[in-house]
């Protein structure tokens, strides 16, 4: 009896574990995307600057280029204005700082029709050291202005990380050569540490609008404005005291003695 018994419930064990495998939902699936089916975000920036940190894991949304597939950021500027940017990933160390990789951020800049205006590479990336109270990361500096109606207006900001990108390496701060600077000792006999591309990373980005407080020659006068006076208070005394003191003289008859610029012949009225 105990054999059948054991047989059933290992039996229903089994049906147990089959119905529950069958519930447990599994990871979702990044979607790829192409230039124009991506999701962009609005910039609201106004007056105040703002910051957003995004995470890029193996979910994050992906952009399908030509050379590849990686996660990828999308955002939509404002029609009108400048702003300044700036774009920047975490640097990840490992191994007691000896090992160091990044998401080696690309910058695509579109316009309207999802065209390319301007693109910054990976190889123009720009480290930035780790200190006391910030973290180390590369980063990109641009100004996107679309006040002139000359230039391709930029619609469109978008994040990913080319095929070129990946193939990129980057020099960074060997820490335990900076620490033996520190204490002033001999430093170790080590090679330079080579930060590597990663598929994932945290990107930042900051952004700023560039107003007409940076331009003062743009900025309009106020309407209000009183006019300016074209004499002092001072200057409005000394002419009165001046203009009496010639009348005084000359009421005396004393055209010689007045100062000079006066006229040198009395007038009729002055004749004795």
């Amino acid at each position: 009896m105990k054999k059948p018994a054991l047989c059933l419930a290992l039996g229903l064990l089994a049906g147990c574990a089959n119905t529950d495998s069958a519930t447990v939902p599994g990871e979702p699936a990044a979607v790829n995307h192409t230039i124009q089916t991506l999701d962009y975000q609005p910039l609201r920036i106004y007056d105040d600057a703002i910051q957003q940190t995004i995470r890029l894991t193996n979910q994050s949304p992906r952009l399908q280029t030509d050379d590849g597939d990686s996660a990828a950021i999308a955002w939509r500027l404002p029609e009108y204005g400048a702003y300044r940017f700036k774009i920047s990933s975490q640097i990840n160390r490992r191994k007691f700082g000896r090992e160091a990789s990044a998401f080696m951020a690309e910058v695509q800049l579109l316009d309207k029709n999802y065209q390319v205006v301007n693109t910054l590479p990976a190889t123009a990336l720009s480290y930035q050291k780790p200190g006391l109270l910030e973290q180390e990361y590369f980063y990109h500096n641009f100004v996107v202005d679309n006040r002139d109606p000359l230039i391709t207006p930029v619609a469109y900001i978008v994040v990913n990380m080319s095929d070129a990108g990946r193939r990129h390496k980057i020099q960074v701060v060997d820490l335990e050569k900076e620490y033996a600077k520190v204490r002033s000792i001999m430093p170790p006999p080590t090679e330079d540490v080579l930060a590597m591309a990663s598929d994932d990373g945290v990107i930042t980005l900051e952004a700023m609008a560039l107003t007409a407080a940076n331009n003062p020659v743009s900025a309009p006068k106020p309407a209000d404005t009183p006019p300016v006076a074209t004499e002092t208070a001072d200057t409005v005394a000394l002419s009165k005291a001046y203009r009496d003191t010639v009348l005084q003289l000359l009421n005396d008859g004393k055209v010689q003695e007045a100062p000079g610029g006066c006229p040198r012949i009395a007038p009729d009225w002055a004749s004795p």
